[in-house]
């Protein structure tokens, strides 16, 4: 609950803050902000799926004092490599700021502007990649509610703080970026402390007797190749059409882009503790050979994100205009950015969902199959998103980017379902995304009508609107709480299949 707290908190923060940010920086200087998002995530290249290994192998060694010992040992020797990559990011990135602001960027904004900005993303980025391992080694050890405290803190400062930063130093990109860097040192060094004494209290808490898990650093990097390739294929895939854009778009129309992905990466945002959650509890389960628990946990939670973030991409696809407007008071903002959230919101949902399948194949240490199948669809995505950039940025990227989505769910998502989870994806997922989203398209359509009739000022529209998207989830949820019995029994008959 402290997770999604701090994860819910975060989202709303990150809204609440962005038209401030807006007025502060201006359209090309949210461009820029915009582009530093795309590089964190650009970032995980170079974690190669290693973090995610980590976290996997320290949530199944943490009951054995044994097992725990041989990995922190392992798990340092990594570490020290991910420090030497953070120094050739932050050297690398620094040399080259210069040249890359002249050659890449369309703006107004001076070249030593845009340099001295991308120079102190260069140390953020240094310093949130060397705390990746460290977050991941909390979440395997279970410190979800410390984890979210943290994060809640931290957003704080990164945020509030410092829009409050641009404020006292008249608006100044390098006054904003320099605090962004310091913020990433200073997160490191407390997620250092943190994960030192909580791993030294696991191990003092953990069974002598338990039977060891044993976890050489062959064995680990064995493990994450596969999760390695998965993790740079699906930053290309799913960043590749942003990094293009911000070079075939001036920064000013490349920041109303920016604003959109704001807006729906909402979804992204909220799907994260759930996955945070899932996946060392999933790990353990299986580990246990606890496959009824397993199954019921990974279909249920499914079935949350479907009631959640299909409302939520119906609304925000029917009302982007108004809601943006309503937001940011900027109506070019908001003529913009519509023509994109309707677009990247669907293809957002259909990427949370396919992540179940993903699940699936990780925690049951079968990613062969889902290896293979993010291969083809990365060789054949890849390549058109090139083309499509060039002849229809914008609106047509956006478009792209929800059918390949949606496509790769039905596809793939549903051939891994169908093999994993007897009788799920067509008696129990497919069902529901079509009743939720026709009951969704039924009232916010409905409100709609309505509310195309009345003229309101911006701040009686954003209330109507935060409650025409509260009411239209609640229904759903509730719904879903009368059906209860009834939905509990069809997922109690689902089996998971473990070898075929």
């Amino acid at each position: 609950m402290i997770t999604y707290s701090a994860q819910i908190y975060s989202t709303i923060i990150t809204l609440a803050l962005t038209p401030l940010l807006i007025s502060f920086v201006g359209a090309e200087g949210f461009g820029l902000i915009g582009f530093y998002l795309i590089l964190q995530t650009w970032l995980q290249i170079f974690d190669a799926g290693i973090s995610g290994t980590l976290s996997r192998q320290i949530a199944l060694s943490k009951n054995c004092r044994l097992s725990l010992n041989s990995f922190l040992k392992n798990f340092y020797k990594i570490y020290t490599l991910f420090a030497i990559i953070s120094v050739i990011i932050f050297l690398i990135g620094t040399y080259t700021a210069e040249t890359f602001s002249k050659h890449w960027f369309e703006t107004s904004l001076s070249i030593d502007v845009v340099s001295f900005c991308i120079k102190s993303m260069m140390v953020s980025l240094s310093f949130k990649y060397l705390s990746g391992p460290l977050r991941s080694g909390l979440i395997g050890l279970e410190f979800h509610g410390l984890l979210g405290i943290f994060n809640l803190f931290f957003t704080t400062l990164r945020y509030p703080v410092g829009l409050l930063i641009l404020y006292l130093y008249d608006n100044s990109l390098k006054a904003y970026f320099s605090y962004q860097a310091v913020i990433a040192i200073l997160e490191w060094l407390a997620l250092q402390v943190l994960f030192y004494i909580k791993s030294k209290q696991t191990i003092n808490n953990a069974k002598v007797s338990a039977k060891p898990i044993t976890s050489s650093i062959k064995t680990l990097l064995v493990l994450s190749t596969q999760l390695s390739i998965l993790s740079i294929l699906w930053v290309l895939v799913s960043q590749i059409d942003k990094l293009l854009l911000s070079g075939a778009m001036s920064l000013e129309l490349f920041g109303y882009y920016s604003l959109a992905v704001t807006i729906t990466g909402v979804i992204f945002t909220l799907n994260m503790p759930i996955n945070q959650v899932l996946m060392p509890r999933l790990t353990s389960l299986i580990a246990n050979n606890n496959n009824k628990k397993y199954s019921e946990l990974l279909i249920n939670a499914s079935l949350f994100s479907a009631v959640l973030f299909i409302p939520f991409a119906v609304f925000i696809s029917f009302f982007g205009k108004e809601l943006v407007w309503a937001w940011t008071g900027d109506i070019k903002a908001a003529e913009n950015a519509s023509h994109y959230i309707i677009w990247l919101a669907i293809g957002n949902v259909a990427a949370v969902l396919v992540n179940f399948a993903f699940l699936l194949q990780f925690t049951l240490k079968n990613l062969k199959k889902h290896l293979i199948a993010y291969i083809i669809y990365s060789v054949i995505v890849i390549p058109i998103t090139f083309l499509v950039v060039k002849n229809q940025p914008g609106e047509g990227t956006a478009i792209f980017w929800m059918l390949h989505n949606c496509l790769f769910l039905i596809l793939w998502g549903g051939y891994t379902f169908k093999f994993y989870l007897t009788r799920y994806f067509s008696t129990v997922l497919i069902p529901a995304i079509i009743i939720v989203s026709a009951a969704s398209l039924g009232i916010q359509a409905s409100f709609h009508t309505i509310i195309e009739h009345l003229n309101l000022e911006r701040l009686e529209l954003f209330f109507l609107l935060a409650t025409v998207g509260l009411l239209c989830v609640s229904i759903l949820i509730l719904s879903i709480w009368l059906l209860k019995s009834r939905i509990t029994t069809i997922v109690h008959n689902i089996s998971l299949v473990t070898e075929k």
